[in-house]
């Protein structure tokens, strides 16, 4: 299998639904995974599993006596329930180790217990003897310090999703320990992405039994205990049991936060049935010392949705919400994120100047650390019929440090971006793990099938409405054969392919939603052109290209969206985008593409998000609103752009060298000691070169030199 490795770091700004079809080939990475697993014989955490994604750490989770718990309701009979009985060999002071009680074979290797030594099938564990009549986990025997036990997988979904762990632990004598570990997890059906519901260290445990008690909310259909001795230390466990509690009072559903401003938002819930009142919390943490500092703390309210004030603008705020009923409190719900900024606001651009220039600038948003700025240009339909929205050539593209792109598929390169915005003749289209070619794009299929993320091209947010919302794609597609083994162990060959998906804007939800999924199956290892008719777009659109079904290169070429206008109808074209910059400022320079329309734009501020799986962490990028949509002004009906139609023109604007090259002569960049700098022989007749230095540079077109100050 190929080694792969990425160049940048950030990932997807706001486009949290914008995610790759859920493709059954996936699996696939799964398999892979527990047959390593099996090899190594050692399972110490979850975290050995499948990819996890960290859907929320229960900050509500307890772990205290059964006395403290049982206000949460009537307990109800166990789910699962095992007391070691069948283990009969052995002691606590002289642990059976001869025993083995691990099957030679397991489907999933977090459940490799032979039947006979527990109660019900299905449990799992790892350095776990039989102790008569108790379950010792010798986490001194293992190189890694951990020994560990995993309970057969439940259906928490009854009552809520509310299910309690119990049981009865200690320590050998003399000994005590901080480091015995429970977490839960829901498998999605064990799927290849599980979700850690509850992540906790229990109190000390010490050489007196004591029993200990975990309650996690929104256990799902699929999901399992797995509780951990780590730190090198034996601990004895006994009494196992799973069950859930009929509630005396229902846990508040919380809905996702509204009307943000910075200093205020609201937040809503679920009525409870019977309710009295309600407790909401709404607080900060420190992310180096875990404080959690409260802005409201069990602030009573009697409907089901409050305005929060006197917030600080770019502050991450958690709230929760607890249910009264008489002398009864619910549970708390899990906690709901708000980490918000203020949209900026847009200051006056300056003129634009006959060449087509401006500068567009906004106000510092707190806590913002990069800016995404677009700019439109409205096209207006001269006659009814089919209208081209994109025309994407990918000539003339460049390394992110503005260095020649030598990449194409004679010339593979593995070292690909997590993302890159292309610079084309619409701004705000983006590879996630792909890379610019030498006239084309790659994505790579190898990061979406081992689980690491999308292999895509992604428009910008585009007005689609029109038509009733259809709209055409055409596209050369060129897809790489690679050889895999199938579920029978065979080595067969495999067609990486594209899938092309829509995603709308969802204004309930707040976000995106995928709204249309159709495949491009007869891609080959050869230049193909295909179209597709996508249905159901609106006036806020995203469309997707993903590399699907095989782990190798998918190669996009002449990317064209066509849609039937009307005459006089509208297409707010996206001529510009400056994505990810800390400036608060955009220089633009207006297309001859342009000319003559009205030019519009607007800004959103992003902060950094950080998320882990539980082995990799990435930085995410998180969107404000964009500014309310402003006019700059009218496009100059020429522009020195124009002159690009007829001669070769080279010029500095925004810090890019801008070529026009007409009759796709050589193109040749050098610096005032004579050294090369850039060249590009491809026939591209629109280049855009990030020069290496402020300076003088002559620019070579065919015989034609120019001179250009950077």
């Amino acid at each position: 299998m190929r080694t792969k490795f990425t160049l940048c770091a950030l990932l997807a700004a706001g486009f949290s639904a914008v995610a790759a079809p859920q493709f059954s080939l996936t699996t696939q990475a799964v398999e892979a995974n527990a047959d390593a697993f099996k090899k190594r014989g050692e399972v110490a955490s979850l975290v050995d599993g499948p990819k996890m994604t960290i859907r929320t750490v229960n900050e509500g989770l307890v772990m205290n006596t059964p006395q403290r718990a049982a206000a949460i309701g009537t307990e109800l009979e166990p789910i699962i329930f095992e007391d070691f009985s069948l283990l009969t060999t052995g002691s606590i002071e002289e642990p059976d180790y001869a025993t083995n009680v691990i099957a030679d074979e397991s489907e999933y290797p977090w459940w490799n217990m032979k039947d006979g030594y527990t109660l019900q099938p299905g449990w799992g564990s790892n350095f776990m003897y039989p102790a008569g009549g108790h379950a010792y986990l010798d986490a001194a025997a293992t190189k890694e310090g951990e020994a560990r036990i995993s309970s057969p997988v439940i259906d928490g979904t009854a009552n809520g999703g509310v299910c309690a762990l119990r049981f009865d632990a200690r320590t050998l004598e003399g000994v005590t320990s901080d480091f015995l570990l429970v977490q839960v997890a829901e498998t999605n059906n064990y799927g290849p992405s599980w979700d850690i519901l509850a992540d906790g260290v229990c109190p000390t445990v010490t050489e007196e039994w004591q029993t200990f008690e975990i309650v996690v909310q929104n256990v799902g259909p699929t999901s399992f205990f797995h509780i951990v001795a780590s730190g090198g230390i034996e601990i004895i466990m006994d009494n196992i049991s799973v069950f859930q509690y009929d509630l005396y009072v229902d846990i508040p559903v919380l809905n996702k936060h509204t009307n943000y401003t910075g200093e205020t938002f609201d937040i809503s819930w679920s009525a409870v049935e019977g309710a009295d009142s309600y407790l909401v919390n709404v607080y900060s943490v420190n992310e180096m010392t875990g404080a959690v500092y409260y802005l409201y703390q069990d602030e009573p309210v009697m409907g089901t949705e409050w305005t929060v004030t006197e917030a600080v603008s770019g502050q991450t705020y958690y709230y929760t919400v607890r249910a009264v009923k008489g002398e009864y409190v619910s549970l708390e719900s899990i906690p709901v994120e708000i980490n918000d900024l203020e949209a900026p606001e847009m200051f006056a651009a300056s003129e634009i100047d006959e060449d087509g220039y401006y500068v567009a600038s906004w106000n510092d948003v707190p806590s913002a650390v990069v800016y995404n700025y677009r700019a439109y240009a409205d096209r207006v339909a001269a006659e009814d019929g089919a209208m081209v929205l994109t025309d994407e050539s990918l000539e003339g593209l460049t390394e992110s440090d503005g260095s020649v792109v030598t990449r194409s598929i004679e010339n593979p390169d593995y070292m690909i971006y997590d993302e890159y915005y292309i610079e084309g003749n619409q701004g705000g289209w983006k590879l996630r793990n792909g890379a610019p070619c030498v006239g084309y794009v790659v994505l790579d299929a190898w990061h979406y099938i081992n689980g690491n993320g999308d292999a895509a091209l992604l428009s910008p947010e585009l007005d689609l409405s029109k038509n009733g919302g259809e709209v055409k794609l055409n596209v050369s597609l060129w897809g790489e054969l690679t050889e895999g083994y199938n579920w029978d162990d065979e080595l067969v060959e495999f067609q990486t392919e594209c899938a092309v998906a829509l995603f709308t804007w969802d204004e309930e939800l707040g976000d995106y939603n995928q709204t249309d999924l159709q495949y491009i199956s007869n891609v080959e290892e050869v230049w193909n052109n295909y179209e597709v008719t996508i249905k159901g777009c609106t006036d806020r659109s995203i469309i997707g290209l993903f590399a699907v079904r095989a782990e190798g290169n998918l190669y996009i070429d002449n990317l064209k969206l066509t849609q039937d206008y009307k005459a006089g109808e509208i297409f707010r074209d996206p001529f510009f985008a400056k994505m990810l910059s800390e400036d608060t400022e955009a220089e633009v320079t207006i297309p001859a593409r342009c000319a003559g329309a009205d030019i519009w734009h607007h800004v959103a501020a992003g902060k950094v998000n950080y998320e882990s799986d539980g082995v990799n962490t990435t930085m995410h990028v998180l969107e404000s609103k964009y500014s309310e949509l402003v006019k700059v002004g009218t496009a100059p009906t020429t522009s020195v752009e124009n002159v690009a139609l007829v001669n070769a023109t080279a010029r500095v604007a925004n810090g890019v060298l801008r070529i026009a090259n007409p009759a796709a002569e050589t193109v040749n960049v050098y610096d005032l000691a004579g050294k090369l700098v850039y060249t590009n022989a491809n026939g591209s007749q629109q280049l855009n070169v990030v020069l290496p230095a402020n300076g003088v540079y002559m620019v070579k077109v065919g015989n034609k030199t120019i001179k250009v100050i950077r």
